[in-house]
């Protein structure tokens, strides 16, 4: 269940309370972690929030083994924290991670970033090396970027700055659907619709995380990092720009250490979002990795074959009540939903065919609405 984990003022920035969803193997609504079990972290990309991962949230693979703890960082989704008074960057985001976990009791747990998430999870296992067991960074982006995606990130910087400054929406909805179409291929799903409603929120942080959108590990973090490190990268995700950025910061990792910390998997026909998108494709490697974080992934190109992305759709709606799967809603005795008469119309169209072939004719479904309307009396 979600809650709201207090964190203290740090020298620069107030004290804050950030949204954090969490489930374990025994209660899928809880609001601590179960000791007798380990804990996965999720850390999500730049405009997004701990909602998008519900594809691990809702699979089996993972509630059913984990402690799962998905945190909104501040000033993203429904975190609240006051004025900064210093630049926010992904790196200080690494300190609240850890400020979260030591408040919930946390030891050292598995940390899964997306996108520029992933600046903050090697952040967070470079200067909290006793507190993350393995590190799985997905589409993970660098500081030598193509000179036309800086120029675009400037202009989206001033774009931003003038929609705070004149509270204007249809610049944030520009660069909403910009951004998405950029991390998952596109941008109409429902969950990513709802998540366009806290970003004006967002704003000043995500205009001071995009200054610090590519920090690089520098050899110094590298060095301190010592647990098991998977990269996985799309091969619909720029693989010929980040070919080679990506095999430098494995070969950075791995540097000096008498057995290699690090690999790189290439997963065939999937964006950078691959979490949100192609779950199907993506969970399976990630429990493997995080059942046998000591044995790394192999960091030969992996192809799935036949297999197709296959979006998940969240088992509820995205609110304040989190996972939690409401009952159905109750009917009146005799009376079927639209779905059970639409199978109901089609088996008795196959009936009448005999079992032919026939063309599926436009057809209309007759049914009852009742409407229940409340009158306020004393409006």
């Amino acid at each position: 269940m979600p809650k709201l984990v207090g964190i203290p003022a740090r020298p620069g920035f107030p004290a804050a309370q950030l949204y954090t969803r969490i489930s374990t193997p025994v209660d899928i609504q809880a609001v601590s972690v179960d000791p007798a079990y380990p804990t996965i972290i999720f850390i999500h990309h730049l405009w997004g929030d701990s909602f998008s991962f519900y594809p691990q949230f809702d699979d089996p693979t993972f509630f059913e083994h984990f402690n799962l703890v998905a945190i909104d960082l501040r000033g993203h989704g429904l975190s609240k924290s006051g004025p900064m008074e210093e630049p926010f960057s992904w790196s200080f985001a690494a300190d609240d991670v850890a400020a979260v976990m030591q408040e919930l009791g946390i030891g050292s747990a598995h940390v899964l970033g997306n996108a520029r998430g992933s600046i903050t999870t090697l952040r967070l296992a470079s200067g909290y090396p006793d507190m993350v067991e393995s590190v799985c960074i997905v589409g993970p982006t660098y500081e030598n970027e193509p000179p036309a995606w800086k120029t675009a990130f400037d202009e989206t910087i001033v774009i931003l700055q003038q929609t705070v400054r004149d509270n204007d929406p249809e610049g944030l909805d520009l660069i909403t659907l910009v951004a998405f179409e950029h991390f998952a291929g596109e941008c109409q799903t429902p969950a990513i619709i709802e998540m366009r409603d806290e970003l004006l929120a967002a704003l000043p942080y995500a205009v001071a995380l995009l200054h610090t959108r590519n920090q690089d590990l520098s050899p110094l973090e590298a060095e301190t990092i010592r647990c098991p490190v998977v990269l996985l990268r799309g091969s619909d995700d720029h693989r010929d720009l980040f070919d080679e950025e990506d095999k430098r910061l494995v070969a950075l990792i791995n540097k000096d250490k008498p057995v290699a910390r690090a690999s790189r998997q290439i997963i065939d026909g999937v964006p950078r979002g691959m979490t949100l998108t192609s779950s199907n494709i993506v969970n399976p490697l990630l429990s493997a990795f995080f059942n046998t974080p000591s044995t790394p992934l192999p960091s030969s190109p992996l192809s799935p074959g036949t297999a197709r992305s296959i979006s998940r759709r969240p088992s509820t709606p995205r609110d304040i009540t989190g996972f939690i799967i409401p009952p159905p809603p109750k009917l009146a005795a005799g009376t079927l939903t639209l779905g059970e008469m639409l199978d109901r119309e089609a088996r008795e169209r196959d009936k009448a065919s005999g079992g032919r072939e026939v063309p599926n004719v436009q057809g209309g479904v007759r049914m009852t609405v009742e409407v229940l309307v409340v009158v306020d009396e004393e409006a």
